[in-house]
């Protein structure tokens, strides 16, 4: 639906026929593929004209950011190769969508409203000692006591998450920005997330020309702030970011830094990796490592801009940094504190996927039941064993989406899959199974 708004906007197309070919894609993919409820929120987005879309190109020969669409002009040079570009058939673009115009379709609804101004304030704590949501970290309390922007009631903050998609079969990247307002109750957020931005084109674009216009904005929100009605009065919120979701991959690539497999390649620390026979690696220290700072930070950067004509593109960094990033300039975001590790890539699809892994490797039968007898064991008849318990003994609520799936296919398993494994099925499986000190170590874990 995002890509097909996207290309509305781009070859001016009505409002009809972007309708038009989201039913089309309903009837190639089948009413559950595409999402057929978003149809009436499209148009009452479109009929209301309140969605600012801009589109912004880049060089097809070079990926030089060119300049952002202007209603007049249907053609731009390229000052670096002279290349000619025709905005209409460029392949390589991406749109910048107005947050202050969604925010304000957002506020319309009196219940979303509501939800926003009061709930933090409203909610009830199981635990006071308890960090139970966002409200209970230390930024958040630093920004919501006396004096803080976040004290005022009708400022609010947000979360935002990017990462790249591979479209289909093709080589093609999408890259969407979106946007999560944290005052909103848990359940909440999910059904109310905003897209700030949206990138398509053959290879990752550059972050630092892709976020310039969420940063622009989201400094406008902060500083001025949105305007909307609320009971009969005007209200002005500011609307700040707090933290950024985004796995290793692209937090590197958001921060300008090198990858997590260099030599200084963690975005947290100055934890140097070493060479082992394989591969880089982070070994234990004898003592903890130097956190990264935005002091720090500026002064890398001042290093790796003097080192950015070494004549080895791999000797044009410092210390991990390869130069100024775009979320620097982010104001009230913390460059080092406010990107979180991400939970589904670390635990879920890299600590649990690596455990499950250790623990059914053919190599590890002394932690099985009846493995003295090795003519006997077989690992294909273990997994066929807990395959019994898991697939016929579990019977998930409807709040688990997926059903539980056979061990032989864990290589396919999705992040809540393994979620699932992890939290409520491992346990049970693996039961009278483990030998009984494996089976304690694997509960401790």
């Amino acid at each position: 639906m995002l890509m097909t708004l996207s290309l509305g906007h781009r070859h001016n197309l009505p409002w009809v026929a972007i309708v038009d070919i989201l039913k089309m894609q309903n009837a190639i993919y089948g009413k559950k593929k595409v999402l057929t409820s978003k149809l009436s929120f499209m148009n009452r987005l479109l009929e209301n004209n309140r969605l600012e879309v801009r589109n912004h190109y880049f060089c097809d020969e070079c990926s030089v950011y060119m300049a952002a669409a202007e209603p007049a002009v249907s053609s731009i040079v390229c000052e670096y190769c002279s290349t000619t570009i025709n905005m209409a058939k460029s392949t390589i673009y991406f749109a910048s969508i107005s947050l202050e115009s969604q925010l304000k379709e957002l506020l319309a609804d009196k219940q979303v409203a509501e939800s926003i101004l009061t709930y933090r304030f409203n909610r009830v704590k199981d635990s006071e000692e308890n960090l139970e949501d966002i409200y209970d970290g230390s930024e958040y309390k630093q920004l919501s006591a006396p004096g803080g922007i976040l004290a005022q009631p009708e400022n609010f903050s947000f979360s935002f998450f990017v990462d790249g998609v591979t479209v289909g079969k093709t080589k093609k990247s999408m890259w969407p920005i979106y946007v999560t307002i944290t005052e909103l109750p848990p359940k909440e957020r999910q059904k109310h997330m905003l897209l700030a931005g949206l990138y398509y084109g053959p290879h990752d674009p550059d972050q630092k020309v892709f976020l310039k216009p969420f940063v622009e904005e989201v400094n406008k929100l902060s500083s001025s702030g949105v305007s909307w009605f609320h009971d009969g009065r005007n209200v002005i919120s500011k609307v700040i970011p707090l933290i950024a979701v985004v796995d290793s991959v692209a937090r590197c690539q958001c921060m300008n830094m090198q990858t997590f497999s260099a030599f200084y390649g963690c975005t947290f620390c100055y934890q140097k990796t070493e060479r082992t026979v394989k591969r880089l690696k982070f070994v234990i220290p004898s003592e903890p490592a130097k956190e990264r700072t935005r002091e720090s930070y500026e002064r890398d950067v001042m290093k790796a801009y003097e080192k950015r004509f070494e004549v080895r593109e791999e000797d044009q960094h410092y210390k991990g940094v390869k130069g100024p990033c775009s979320l620097a300039r982010l104001n009230y975001f913390n460059l080092f504190t406010g990107f979180v590790v991400d939970y589904m890539h670390n635990i879920l699809l890299g600590v649990t996927k690596t455990y499950f892994q250790l623990i059914f490797d053919c190599s590890r039968a002394k932690f099985w039941q009846n493995s003295d007898d090795a003519e006997r064991f077989a690992m294909e008849d273990i997994m066929s064993q807990i395959d019994a318990r898991l697939l016929s003994g579990m019977k998930p609520p409807t709040c688990i989406s997926r059903t539980p799936r056979s061990l032989k296919d864990h290589g396919n398993w999705k992040a809540n899959e393994r979620r699932n494994w992890l939290l409520f099925y491992s346990i049970p499986c693996l039961e009278d199974i483990l030998k009984k000190n494996i089976y304690i170590i694997y509960l401790s874990w």
